[in-house]
């Protein structure tokens, strides 16, 4: 069983993590005594702040719950209780870049302290390189519920953003759209509007009132009311720009003024052919070095190929290498097919392009 969690107390963190090749109960409990020793009460005062990894319910509840002496029982003293002061949990916890996230540290930081200062960042990049994940991360390591959004599918933004009303005993009532639940929650929430750039402008006029820094609501009108932001729900939103993606509009400058602009690019080589192998634990090392070196010469040539490959894709792809498939196989069946698109043919000038590498 694997227990790691973070508690928040008012004066520091109680942390559980796993440690290995040690005979625990005794140093367990002495750290429980230690800490209550601090605290009069070790459960009053505790709210659950994150948690990381769980494998079963069971282990949520009872963190949820806070119910310690069952936690302790369920670890089966294999974990320990360690204590933290409150700033150097916030100083070198919440600014850690979890495991299965590659992302520049200073970026990661800098998106940290975005949201922190309640501002709303907007990830620019090419699709597939962990727009999604980095904004999930974040709520995650915030312990912050996680709302995602395609704005591209908002065409009837009343009915996506607000919902539906509805007559009852003679009284009308709003029947919640999942996102205005999640707007106006009085959990630290995070909504992720992704594809911000293919939005339609309908919706993005509601967006003016809901990003408004001051006054962030919408408007319901059948009942005549505003309905207000959680004072703890934020934004973040993902955009992608360029030729390449054909059904993006350019957004209007107002609506771009209530964004804290980042640019997210493909990873540096070393760092995508880690996060190949760390994706996919049957994938050899000369594979994914094969699979990167080919992916940056296209990208490298993106104004002449008009398209790219992302990560996502080579994600994909890597899986053929451990069904047995050869490199020049998956690149003539598989990768050269990425740069068909309509009319639009370029599989021949990347063959080409990709001739002696190996």
């Amino acid at each position: 069983m694997v227990i790691k969690a973070w508690f928040y107390s008012e004066n520091g963190i109680i942390r559980i993590e796993p440690l290995m090749n040690m005979v625990l109960k005794e140093k367990l409990n002495l750290n429980l005594d230690t800490y209550k020793k601090k605290e009069d009460k070790i459960t009053d005062d505790l709210y659950l702040l994150l948690l990381f990894n769980t494998e079963t319910e069971v282990i949520e509840e009872v963190l949820e719950k806070r119910d310690i002496n069952t936690l302790l029982t369920l670890s089966e003293a294999e974990e320990c209780l360690l204590y933290t002061p409150k700033a150097e949990f916030e100083k070198k916890v919440l600014t850690t870049i979890p495991e299965n996230l590659f992302i520049n540290k200073t970026l990661w930081n800098f998106l940290n302290s975005t949201i922190d200062k309640k501002l709303y960042p907007l990830l620019i990049g090419p699709k597939g390189i962990g727009k999604t994940k980095t904004a999930y991360s974040i709520a995650k390591a915030k312990g912050m519920e996680f709302y995602s959004i395609n704005c591209g599918a908002i065409f009837k933004p009343k009915q996506t953003l607000v919902g539906q009303t509805q007559l009852k005993g003679g009284e009308t009532f709003l029947l919640e759209s999942n996102f205005l639940k999640h707007f106006s929650s009085d959990k630290p929430t995070l909504i992720f509007l992704d594809e911000l750039s293919r939005i339609p402008s309908g919706a993005a006029n509601t967006f003016m009132t809901i990003f408004d820094p001051l006054h962030s609501y919408i408007y319901v009108e059948d009942l005549g009311k505003e309905i207000y932001k959680g004072k703890d729900v934020v934004f973040i939103a993902a955009a992608n720009f360029g030729f390449e993606y054909t059904d993006t509009r350019n957004l209007d400058s107002a609506l771009l003024d209530r964004f804290v602009k980042f640019l997210i690019d493909y990873l540096p080589e070393d760092e995508e052919i880690k996060l190949l192998l760390s994706e996919n634990k049957d994938l050899k090392i000369d594979d994914a070095r094969f699979l990167v070196k080919i992916a940056n010469k296209c990208r490298k040539n993106y104004e002449k190929l008009r398209t790219s490959v992302s990560t996502r894709q080579l994600l994909a792809i890597s899986n053929y290498f451990t069904e047995g498939y050869s490199q020049k196989e998956i690149i003539n069946y598989v990768f050269l097919n990425l740069f068909i698109n309509g009319n639009f043919d370029m599989r021949k000038e990347v063959e080409q392009m990709l001739n002696g590498i190996n």
